[in-house]
């Protein structure tokens, strides 16, 4: 026997071999399938076979057909009735009138949801109900509505650097085109990151606004799907040092960064004892995040370097996002719409905006009826949350003829309340009025309000809502009041939800929601 027949057979036993691992795992792949569809404790749930097979339907939909999974489930929910499954494991929802009782439940994330984001100690990533209890206690009083109103000043500085850079443009002459998303992130990201870190990245005074952020943000949000699906990816990249990532993986290196300097502040707080001498034992506001959880009653093990660079970075980046969003698809809809643009500035003129400040102060803003409702129906065009937002609880959970096995992730998807016919008659439709008629005399309150479920619900709220809403009023009111915005190549395409990015995602090709500012027609 030569060498030649040995290495033929040598290779012949490990090809064979590999044919027998590819067998064994279609065996037990179909094997897998058959209990999920037949035996599994959710079996007799309706939904697509397909969908409970594997968790490969997930992934095609949203990994290789660009975050459309969202549409899927809304097709299922379509054909199979309110209760459906939508992968091996959970069950998905969709009854707006359910959305206050399931989330108003003591619930967990679930982790295999959790994993596609890269700050997993954050308290809006933490899974364990108790644990994100005490981490949300933690961070509760600086997130107030008395803290937001305490730190107005900051949104009026940051306001008034945004409508000088506007005004300037406005008297150049020049037809340049803006990205509005780009210019509103660069404002609430200012906002944010002073409020909560004490230093700003300056976008606001940056000649591209956030534009750069902007693109970052987008490739991060568009990430965690594919992270979720294949965790070894997401290992491999976190690991990369910063100069790799940096050439390798922009967005990320980007991001390092950003956590790199976060974990600057935060050793430069904790080395100086002078410092947490006064965090712990002075009673006044905190000056950051950072001096509010560690002059809280939270244990050294929850006070990690880690621990703070993740709920930094989670609230600075999720906070400011959503919120341009919010702000940059309600002034497309007034811009867009004449009328509405009109009666708002026919309101805004009852109040009086104080002495050196850009705009009216939010306390004053929001106790004005039809601002309010163009608010409102703004936050429910901008879509919220896309995803679904998977809960467990310990407990079984009885919906209509359903009782859902404690331990079972169970999920609702606000953006589909959101857009839900029998709740918002002509969905796509901007029309504040829906508002207006649901409402008390004089008040600001509707009925419709329990359906607002942009911002979450119960304890797992979005912490910054106080904030977000501030920023919206005082945003729009300055907006309104001072210019006029025509769209340049802009349709609703560009402002209407179609990617499940966490939040809003539009179609691929779009080049953002552009404009040319002009000052406004005192005649409008």
């Amino acid at each position: 026997m030569g060498p030649e027949d040995f290495t033929f057979g040598y290779a012949t036993s490990w090809t064979g071999l590999v044919g027998y691992l590819v067998v064994a795992k279609v065996l037990y792949d179909v094997v897998l399938a058959i209990y999920r569809i037949w035996f599994h404790p959710l079996s007799k749930f309706p939904g697509s076979k397909l969908a409970v097979a594997t968790y490969w339907h997930e992934t095609f939909y949203d990994v290789f057909r660009g975050h459309q999974y969202i549409w899927k489930i809304k097709e299922m929910h379509d054909q199979y009735g309110p209760m459906i499954r939508t992968n091996p494991d959970d069950v998905h929802i969709h009854d707006p009138d359910f959305f206050d009782e399931l989330y108003g439940l003591k619930l967990d994330k679930w982790a295999w949801w959790t994993r596609g984001f890269a700050v997993p100690t954050a308290g809006g990533m933490t899974v364990e109900h108790e644990v994100h209890r005490k981490r949300r206690g933690a961070l509760n009083p600086f997130f107030s509505k008395a803290s937001i109103v305490s730190n107005m000043p900051v949104i009026q500085e940051k306001l008034a650097v945004m409508c000088q850079r506007l005004d300037d443009i406005v008297k150049s002459g020049n037809r340049q085109v803006l990205d509005l998303e780009a210019i509103y992130l660069a404002l609430t990201t200012d906002v944010l990151t002073q409020c909560s870190y004490g230093w700003t990245y300056d976008y606001i005074h940056n000649p591209e606004w956030a534009m750069t952020w902007k693109l970052v943000n987008t490739g991060g949000r568009a990430s965690a799907a594919i992270v979720r699906s294949f965790p070894l990816i997401g290992a491999i990249v976190r690991s990369m040092p910063l100069s790799v990532a940096i050439k390798l993986v922009p967005p990320v290196g980007f991001m390092k960064s950003w956590m790199q300097r976060v974990g600057i502040q935060v050793q430069k707080i904790k080395s100086d004892p002078d410092m947490m001498r006064m965090i712990r034992t002075e009673k006044r506001r905190k000056d950051t995040i950072f001096a509010q959880i560690l002059s809280s009653d939270l244990p050294e093990s929850e006070l990690s370097d880690q621990r703070l660079i993740d709920e930094g970075v989670l609230i600075a980046t999720a906070g400011s996002e959503t919120t341009a969003w919010a702000i940059t698809i309600t002034t497309y809809h007034i811009m867009k719409n004449p009328q509405v643009r009109k009666r708002m500035r026919e309101e805004l003129r009852q109040v009086e905006i104080p002495k050196g400040d850009t705009v009216a102060p939010w306390t004053s803003l929001e106790h004005l009826p039809y601002l309010t409702a163009v608010i409102k129906e703004g936050v429910r065009m901008a879509g919220g949350m896309l995803s679904r937002l998977p809960r467990i609880c310990d407990k079984d959970i009885v919906y209509k003829e359903w009782v859902i096995p404690a331990g079972t992730p169970i999920a609702m998807t606000p953006h589909l309340v959101l857009i839900d016919e029998k709740v918002f008659p002509e969905p796509r439709k901007f029309i504040p009025e829906r508002w207006l008629d649901q409402m008390d005399e004089g008040k600001t309150t509707s009925r419709l309000d329990k359906y607002i479920v942009a911002f979450g619900k119960g304890s797992r709220n979005c912490i910054g809502m106080h904030l977000a809403y501030a920023q919206l009023y005082m945003s729009l009111a300055a907006m309104v009041q001072r210019y006029d915005l025509e769209m340049f190549e802009t349709d609703d395409s560009d402002a209407t939800p179609t990617r499940d990015l966490f939040t809003a995602g539009v179609k691929l090709d779009s080049k953002g929601i552009r404009v040319l500012v002009h000052g406004k027609d005192e005649k409008a």
